[in-house]
């Protein structure tokens, strides 16, 4: 919001990944309406020609989310940021699931990037803060608008803060270590129909992960399937190490159900007509112990 409300102006034109946070487009339907600020949803697979046919002359700014993460597309970055920049337009980027580690945002062209520090950097789920670092041509006006937002950060989340980036990196590759052992080992259980990890060999994002990213975090999805809703809650209720959680990013693993009525978004093309996701969050645990979790757990339904 602060990204946002400091580079838009009344007349203003905004484009916005549809695999973005939700609250980025409902900022744009709400405040940004109201502000008379347009916009437009672009898939992250957006092709050259089709990003320019979607900027306009007011065209101020895209917001990016890479991958998204609920489906776990990988937009071209380094493709859409030259594109915008010969046409003025400052991006945004939400890098939380990169950390600021796995992905340099400023290397691929990005001019602001913005994390949920409540994931990796606190890493323990205790406390709530994000961070916007951005180059010299916006720092002046989101400075101001973040001191008139009174978004300030408390001491004792400050504290955790620190303590939680202590140990980022150590978390940070015994996360992906373990995401992707179960990221493989759900791909090849006979009751998943489809791993949305950019890791996988198998995804369509591969490549383009292996070129920008230099590792991954512990967030991915996947669908069963057997699609029902009440499969998926037979599951889900038969998990003994995972907890129920809408966040990600710290210590203990966690599972969230998403269903389809919550994903309707051109990125939808990505899972089957109709799915639900079963978005998975692999904490600090053993691994074998979580996959045998999900094991017994796939058995049950």
């Amino acid at each position: 919001a602060i990204v946002m409300s400091a580079l838009l102006s009344p007349g203003d034109h905004l484009l916005i990944s549809d695999n973005a946070y939700t609250p980025t487009k409902m900022w744009a339907e709400t405040y940004g309406k109201r502000m008379n600020i347009s916009f437009d949803m672009i898939h992250p697979d957006i092709s050259e020609a089709e990003l320019e046919n979607a900027i306009q002359d007011n065209t101020k700014l895209i917001m990016l989310e890479s991958p998204g993460s609920l489906t776990f597309e990988i937009a071209d970055v380094p493709m859409i940021t030259h594109i915008a920049h010969k046409h003025d337009i400052a991006v945004a980027i939400d890098n939380t699931w990169g950390a600021g580690v796995y992905f340099d945002a400023f290397k691929h062209g990005c001019d602001i990037s913005i994390q949920a520090g409540t994931k990796y950097f606190i890493g323990h789920s205790d406390a709530c803060f994000g961070t916007i670092a951005c180059n010299k041509k916006y720092n002046r006006d989101i400075k101001i608008t973040h001191k008139v937002m009174g978004q300030n950060l408390d001491g004792d989340t400050a504290f955790l803060a620190l303590r939680g980036i202590r140990t980022l990196y150590v978390r940070l590759e015994h996360h992906m270590r373990s995401a992707l052992k179960v990221a493989e080992f759900l791909e090849n259980h006979p009751k998943i129909d489809k791993v949305l990890h950019p890791g996988l060999e198998s995804s369509k994002y591969h490549a383009l992960w292996k070129r920008d990213f230099t590792g991954a975090c512990g967030l991915f999805s996947f669908t069963l399937k057997d699609n029902l809703e009440s499969k998926m809650q037979e599951f889900i209720d038969a998990l003994e190490l995972f907890g129920l959680g809408f966040s990600w990013g710290g210590f203990e693993s966690l599972v969230m159900p998403c269903l389809s009525d919550n994903l309707i978004r051109a990125t939808q093309s990505e899972v089957a007509s109709g799915a639900s996701l079963i978005r998975i969050n692999i904490g600090l645990e053993n691994v074998d112990d979580l996959i045998a979790d999900l094991t017994q757990a796939l058995e049950k339904i």
